[in-house]
This record gives structure tokens, C-alpha cells and sequence, in this order.
């Protein structure tokens, strides 16, 4: 497996609107804001300097797990109320598709620009056409050869369609069972691979689909814990901002580089989601968290949606 090419643009892969949860009356999560700009901007050091964030890609696992936790808090209860299926659909899709769509122009022009596609031009006109409509080219080795990273996007939406079928369903016994058997199928894979930097690539659409509900199922279970009434500002958020920050960009030596990703797609992700869903940041960093949430660190790879 080639790691994505850092030099591509990637679309967002993973977070809900953390601005549209309520919980407790305080609405949105400033922490959690915060995190996912961090993770962001820790996959941009990743596909722009990959010496800088080595395990910058691991980020993708926190995301998915972001994603599965507000959009589990978010919609549930719509779901109960009767949300549909084509609803809820109709809604992702018009949430996330401007930016992929930016994303895959942005490639392919840059691709024609550069002459360096090795593809034919037929290939390269079914290719773009395809996953400008989200789909996965069946004529290359990766699904989305000129904006690599994008299959995140696609396996986020998969999960969503699981999520509003059935995954809504399942009692919190049964989503504990799925990530477990998801665990136990990633593990080798991982350390076979020498790393969890997987899931681009049709060979590994297997892994990509467990990568994906690993994370974004046991968000769901976080989201389906009793939560803080009220949650407070102080140093708890300000650690969890420093966690998430050291936990993606730590260098562990080659040798430890597939267990640590292990580590923390199974451990460290879903940790950071819970603990920044308690607490807020001191009330003077709150600006700075927002911004990182909302702005467009997400210009860069990976965005909230």
C-alpha cells in the first residue's frame, strides 16, 4: 500500500456539524470544534510534509468516530420521530457534496495541468466522470485516482446509509459485538501492512469498509452514554486539545508505527471523543476552538460536514 500522495488535495472525510448538537442546553461542543481542527490541520502536515505528522492519518480514525458520535446525537432522535431514509440521505449528500466535488475538479485540473497522468485520456474521462459523482472509478487501482483521500468521504457516507438503515436499530450490545469483530479483522491487516495508513485502493476496500465502522460505530456508542449535564470550561477541555494534538503528531520509531496506530484507532480515538464531549476549553480559548472547527482549517484535507 503507497500512503496517499502528499501532494493531492484531499475532500472531507469525516465529522458532522458538531454546531448542530445540543446536549444539555449548552449546544455546540467547543472541545470536540476544537479537535477536529486540530486533527485537520495535522492531516494537511501529513499530505503537505509527511515528515512533520508521520501518523498524520490516523486522523481519518478520529474522524470517523467524531462522525458517528454527532451524527448518532443529532439524528437518533429525528429517527425516532420519523426521519426517513431518503430524507436523511438527501441531507448528507448536500452537506458534503460541494466540497468533495471542489476537491475533484481541483485534482483533475491539476492533473492535466502537470502531465503526469498515466492513465489513457478514456480512462481518465470515465474516472473523473465517475467520482465526480462519488463513485469509485472501477478502471484504477485506487477508487478516486486523482484526489486520493477521497474514499474517506465515500466509506462516510456508506456509514451514514448504515447508520439511517439499521446501525440506528441495533441495541448498544449488538454495535459493541460489530466493533469488536471490526477489530479483530483490522489488527493483522494493520500490522501486515506495517501501518494503519489503509483503504485507498480497491485490494482493500474490505479493510476500508471495517476501518470505517470500527470508528464510526464505536462513536455511536459514545454517543449513546449518558453525557454530562452540564459541561464545564477549564483545564479539562484545554488537555484534551493538547491530547489530541501530541497523540497525531507523535513519531513512534517504524517498528512501533503499526501498533501505535492500532493503539489509537482502537484505544486513543474514541477516548479523546468521549473525554472532549465532557468538557469545554477555558472560556478564553473558546474564540480560537470555534474557529478551528468551523473555519475552514478544512480548506486544507479534512473538514467537518
Amino acid at each position: 500500500m503507497q500512503p496517499d500522495d502528499p501532494g493531492r488535495i484531499a475532500t472531507p472525510p469525516v465529522a458532522a456539524s458538531i454546531a448542530t448538537v445540543k446536549a444539555g442546553g449548552q449546544g455546540r461542543y467547543v472541545t470536540l470544534d476544537g479537535m477536529r481542527g486540530i486533527a485537520a490541520l495535522a492531516v494537511a502536515l501529513f499530505h503537505f510534509n509527511i515528515s512533520q505528522a508521520p501518523h498524520g492519518y490516523v486522523a481519518v480514525d478520529f474522524f470517523f468516530a467524531l462522525s458517528g458520535f454527532v451524527l448518532c446525537r443529532t439524528y437518533e432522535p429525528r429517527w425516532k420521530a420519523g426521519l426517513g431514509v431518503i430524507e436523511f440521505m438527501r441531507q448528507r449528500i448536500v452537506r458534503l457534496y460541494p466540497l468533495f466535488l471542489t476537491g475533484i475538479v481541483v485534482t483533475s485540473i491539476a492533473t492535466i495541468a502537470q502531465g503526469n497522468d498515466p492513465h489513457s485520456l478514456r480512462v481518465f474521462a470515465i474516472s473523473t466522470a465517475l467520482n465526480a459523482l462519488m463513485i469509485p472509478s472501477p478502471l484504477t487501482i485506487t477508487l478516486f485516482p486523482f484526489n486520493v483521500p477521497a474514499w474517506s468521504l465515500f466509506f462516510e457516507l456508506v456509514a451514514n446509509l448504515a447508520m439511517i438503515v439499521f446501525l440506528l436499530r441495533l441495541p448498544r450490545l449488538a454495535l459493541l459485538a460489530m466493533c469488536l469483530v471490526c477489530a479483530w479483522y483490522l489488527a493483522p491487516a494493520v500490522i501486515a501492512n506495517g501501518s494503519g495508513n489503509l483503504g485507498a485502493v480497491w485490494a482493500q476496500w474490505l479493510v476500508s469498509l471495517t476501518r470505517t465502522a470500527l470508528s464510526f460505530g464505536a462513536g455511536m456508542l459514545i454517543a449513546r452514554l449518558p453525557g454530562v449535564s452540564l459541561r464545564k470550561a477549564g483545564l479539562g477541555g484545554l488537555l484534551c486539545l493538547i491530547a489530541i494534538t501530541a497523540c497525531l503528531l507523535a513519531q513512534p520509531s517504524d517498528v512501533t508505527g503499526p501498533y501505535y496506530d492500532l493503539l489509537f484507532t482502537l484505544v486513543l480515538s474514541p477516548l479523546l471523543v468521549w473525554c472532549g464531549a465532557q468538557v469545554e476549553p477555558p472560556r478564553a480559548l473558546q474564540p480560537a476552538a470555534r474557529f478551528l472547527g468551523t473555519c475552514p482549517t478544512a480548506f486544507m484535507p479534512y473538514t467537518g460536514a
